[in-house]
């Protein structure tokens, strides 16, 4: 009876030992991103001789793990969103004095002035310079849009490096930790927090559905198919396809090992991708408000601006000068492209050649000029009807005039910028929520911790109390019986 207190005692001692280093590195690792707070299995001994250690595990819900992800996911998502509009609204609300619409405010300014005067240069010549600051003013939006969707394709091909990379070392950890739990005796918690960690951020770029087998490795997946599985990663691909933004470079697709398309909805991959294709209401079945949905708008600001000046101006006369022969020319535009096409846009308008060449060919008069037929301001009152007009037209569209669609445009960029952020700060508190609630099951409580450690230290003296008095009764016993 006393051999079998012994074996009592001593299982008694190796268990609180345990429990007081396992209780220990809990307190430790506290503020450890990623710990999952761990716990000593026991279980009676066989014959009922004290207690048996069976194994330490971590306190971790797969269910919590699965919804954090997902709205970890969803939360990426916003942030990018939210970020990405606020910039574009930057962009368009450019610094005092050179936005759009001052620009174009100066410009019907100077028209104005040569109205009064329509002989003069010195009027002519800031005519034509508003109408260059003002071109300048969309030629240089369009510009950082197009820069900025740049960006944001580059950032998509990194996360789809950064979740190649992710990818292998959870495949890495898979198999280290089927070979440690292969005996079913004791979980890698260490090795698992790692992949649990590393999980967690590949749901940051992209959606996955993690599954966890038998064998302890688990199968991640996104959409319908295996990023992991037992045969190891298959990576993610980067191929070109055709710009939404007609004439602009081609931009990343992320598809399988076979070309198919990776099934990507959320993630800061996919808040990049509506950022960079979105069309909004302009674009069949794709209703994100993204770059081109806002590149479009302003082409069609900038044709409308062209458009309805040039037909004006076209109908007008010029002054005879040395560029044309001193001769009164009509049928000449204002507007062009830079780049020398007949589709005028926000990346190409410009002030015509002819026009810069020689302010003389402004044509403010409708009637031929000549000695004896002087310029007049006929043309020149026509075109600044367009600024107050409400009738304005492109491409067979009324956009009421310039001034309200910039407006309109600046508004509605606002607009979908607030609902953004009304979305990520949803997201964020459904986030903390959910975290919190993983956190409550996984996360470490150094009070509960500490009483822990007291109540295991007791256990630990105890059982030594216990070996010593029957060490005690046996040396009697023994010396007794000598």
């Amino acid at each position: 009876m006393s051999f079998k207190g012994l074996q009592i005692g001593l299982s008694g001692l190796i268990t609180s030992q345990v429990q007081i280093t396992t209780a220990g590195k809990n307190v430790s690792n506290a503020n450890t991103q990623g710990y999952s707070r761990q716990t000593v299995i026991t279980t009676p001994s066989e014959f009922n001789m004290g207690v048996k250690y069976v194994s330490t595990r971590q306190i971790r819900s797969y269910l919590k793990d699965n919804h954090f992800r997902v709205e970890n996911s969803a939360y990426a998502k916003a942030s990018v969103k939210a970020d990405g509009l606020a910039t574009l609204e930057d962009y368009l609300a450019e610094p005092s004095g050179y936005s759009i619409n001052e620009t174009l405010v100066k410009f019907f300014s100077a028209v104005a002035d040569l109205s009064s005067d329509p002989t003069s240069l010195t009027a002519r010549s800031q005519v034509v310079q508003t109408a260059l600051n003002m071109t300048d003013a969309i030629n240089n939006i369009y510009n950082k849009y197009i820069k900025y969707q740049s960006e944001i394709d580059d950032a998509i091909v990194f996360d789809v490096e950064r979740i190649n990379y992710l990818a292998s070392k959870v495949s890495d950890l898979n198999r280290r930790i089927k070979f440690y739990e292969a005996d079913g005796k004791e979980m890698a918690n260490e090795l698992r927090d790692q992949r649990n960690n590393f999980l967690d951020e590949i749901s940051k770029y992209v959606n996955i559905s993690v599954f966890e087998n038998p064998d302890g490795t688990v199968r991640v997946e996104i959409g319908s198919r295996a990023l992991i599985d037992d045969s190891g990663v298959h990576e993610l691909q980067i191929v070109k396809k055709p710009n939404e933004i007609d004439g602009e470079r081609d931009v990343s697709k992320i598809v399988w090992e076979d070309g198919e398309e990776v099934n990507i909805t959320s993630g800061e991959i996919y808040g990049y991708i509506e950022l960079r294709d979105g069309g909004g209401l302009l674009s069949s079945g794709n209703t994100a408000f993204g770059i081109p949905y806002f590149i479009d708008k302003l082409n069609t600001l900038a044709r409308a601006i062209a458009i309805n000046i040039n037909d004006l101006h076209s109908s007008g006369y010029t002054i005879p000068n040395e560029d044309n022969g001193y001769t009164s020319q009509t049928g000449i535009d204002f507007f062009a492209a830079k780049d020398g096409s007949s589709y005028i846009s926000a990346k190409n308008i410009t002030v015509s050649d002819v026009i810069i060449r020689n302010y003389y060919n402004i044509a403010a008069s409708d009637t031929f000029v000549n000695e004896t037929n002087k310029a007049n301001n006929n043309i020149l009152t026509k075109i600044l009807d367009l600024q107050e007009g409400i009738d304005v037209t492109v491409d067979g569209v009324n956009i009421g005039n310039f001034h309200t669609y910039i407006t309109q445009i600046t508004s509605e960029l606002g607009t979908v910028v607030s609902e953004a952020k009304t979305d990520l700060q949803a997201h964020e508190s459904v986030l903390m929520a959910v975290e919190n609630s993983r956190l409550s099951e996984m996360g470490v409580s150094i009070d509960e911790e500490m009483v822990n450690l007291i109540q295991f230290q007791a256990a630990y003296q105890a059982a030594a109390r216990l070996i010593t008095i029957i060490n005690e009764n046996l040396e009697i016993l023994i010396n007794r019986m000598g």
